[in-house]
């Protein structure tokens, strides 16, 4: 504490010449340290510090009114009451309320915490509605690769994708329109908003394919695809999902199919099958389930022959320099060639052909 520095009663009588001698030199109880409490009260910043301003009962504890530095006078610490100002921290609308926290002298401002509802703003969070681009079903999980002949999430509004966004795909039919063979599904899609629809056939031998561009006669290919079928079923004869082909002509030869027949998954060939040797129906060969999204990827080598088929990353099919498979390649197609039972519908989404592969997230 600093010592007071005493000066003499004033009275009524000497106001006059007080007044007189502070104009003049600053004379008489010139310890302006006691003086100073006056910038004291105007450290009442919390504007209510008026009650800080009573220290003026020692009137010359300038001491107290330096308690804007140490306030250290507790009396003038009471000046938190003007830290109640918290409400003003309120302002927490921008979490910015740092200005409230400066009442922070008066301590109790604690009540400036309160802002912390400003964290509320998190909502700006549910900028995730940009997540639903699920949209961009065109390459689906995978993306669309800058080095894709033809990539589709089949979104566009009708008929089969043009450049949508890469590669056009053309109907391939004995007979028939796309409206007749194939549909956009809007109730089953792997990605985005819709699928490709593959209809059932009415009749035996009822060819429906899209065929695509492709970038050479060796590239690979991944598709999700789905049938109200297994894949492999034991009561089909022969049908084909996707193959390449020399042409897009459905009579053509050369077409190296990925059919189910012997109750599995395999090769065809002009009837002849991969794996070899086959005469019964299999109780080890690969199969798919049906009514679920499979991820289904591909390898065709024309020139070696070697033709590879992965089902949700594990490999269904292995022919390699498998010489009824050594054709010069010049399409593929996929939708379903039904020789010889069951129909069924078949879906396909997010087809991707490149000439590297896609991989299956």
């Amino acid at each position: 504490m600093h010592a007071r520095h005493r000066c003499g009663r004033f009275n009524s009588r000497s106001l006059a010449l007080l007044v007189f001698a502070m104009g003049a030199a600053g004379a008489g109880c010139a310890g302006g340290s006691s003086g100073a409490t006056g910038t004291g009260g105007a450290t009442a910043t919390g504007g209510t510090t008026g009650t800080g301003g009573k220290s003026s009962t020692g009137g010359t504890t300038g001491s107290g009114g330096a308690t804007a530095t140490g306030g250290t006078t507790g009396s003038g610490g009471s000046v938190a009451t003007g830290g109640s100002t918290g409400s003003g921290g309120s302002a927490a609308t921008g979490g910015t309320t740092g200005t409230g926290g400066a009442a922070a002298t008066g301590g109790t401002t604690g009540t400036g915490g309160a802002p912390a509802t400003g964290g509320a703003t998190g909502a700006g969070g549910a900028s995730a509605t940009g997540g639903s681009t699920g949209t961009g079903g065109a390459g689906g999980a995978g993306g669309c690769p800058t080095n894709a002949t033809f990539c589709s999430g089949f979104e566009e509004t009708s008929g089969p994708p043009a450049n949508a966004p890469v590669g056009t795909a053309t109907l391939e039919a004995y007979t028939g329109t796309f409206t007749d063979m194939m549909s956009l599904d809007t109730t089953v899609f792997h990605s985005g908003k819709q699928s490709l629809k593959v209809l059932t056939g009415t009749t035996p031998s009822a060819y429906r394919m899209l065929s695509v561009p492709i970038p050479g006669p060796t590239f690979w290919v991944r598709m999700y695809i789905r049938s109200d079928g297994t894949f492999g079923d034991m009561t089909a004869v022969h049908n084909a999902f996707f193959q390449a082909m020399t042409t897009p002509d459905p009579n053509s030869s050369g077409q190296v199919q990925v059919a189910e027949q012997y109750c599995q998954v395999l090769l065809n060939v002009s009837d002849t099958l991969y794996p070899t040797g086959l005469s019964t129906c299999s109780t080890t060969g690969p199969t798919l389930s049906p009514n679920t999204w499979h991820c289904v990827e591909a390898y065709f080598d024309g020139p070696t022959g070697t033709v590879q088929v992965y089902g949700d990353n594990t490999k269904m099919i292995d022919a390699e320099n498998w010489s009824p498979a050594k054709e010069t390649y010049g399409a593929f197609e996929f939708g379903f060639h039904q020789y010889s039972g069951p129909a069924r519908n078949m879906w396909y989404d997010d087809v991707v052909v490149a000439p590297t592969r896609i991989g299956c997230p």
